[in-house]
């Protein structure tokens, strides 16, 4: 499937990167659809075995240690670069997840883990940084600066005792003005 269906009249504007990871995960979908056994550990690595070939890769499960009030640990699924915009990119590979609904399985409950990883990248080394979230179907870019303080905004009005998960990350965050 190519990211151009979604945005049909706009082809030339999908970068090659997203084609990139799009194309890799519909291949790792069809290999893991032919194999039963593996597992979504496996995915990950089919994966990362597929975007190496992409001139936009940099490197694959990257460990992220945040040491703030708690120990955050993960590790990010793939670091892109791309030359054209000198933009580092985060991303995180949710082939279980949906990009267009609200639901518990959602890539909205991505955000916050992968903006997470992104603020603290973004204050280690001071560069320009984006996160996507992707599957085979789509693939979502954002700002992990921005991102969370129009979540809290929306939360806060639907729940008056909203506490945000991230209210470490505070820290990193420039959107002083929803603090």
């Amino acid at each position: 499937m190519h990211l151009a269906r979604f945005f049909e009249g706009f082809e030339t504007f999908v970068p090659q990167f997203i084609q990139d990871l799009m194309d890799g995960a519909e291949k790792t979908i069809h290999i893991v659809s032919n194999d039963p056994e593996l597992t979504n550990d496996d995915r990950h690595k089919i994966l990362a075995s597929i975007m190496k070939s992409s001139s936009y890769f940099v490197a694959s499960e990257v460990p992220v240690w945040i040491e703030l009030e708690n120990q955050y640990t993960g590790h990010i699924d793939l670091l892109l670069f791309d030359p054209a915009t000198k933009t580092i990119y985060v991303t995180d590979y949710k082939p279980n997840l949906v990009y267009n609904n609200l639901g518990k399985l959602a890539f909205t409950n991505a955000i916050p883990q992968l903006a997470a990883y992104g603020l603290t990248i973004q204050e280690q080394a001071d560069i320009n940084l984006q996160c996507i979230i992707f599957n085979d179907e789509a693939a979502w870019i954002f700002d992990p600066a921005l991102v969370l303080g129009p979540i809290d905004e929306f939360m806060m009005d639907q729940f008056s005792g909203w506490i945000p998960p991230w209210v470490d990350f505070f820290y990193y965050l420039s959107f002083s003005e929803f603090l």
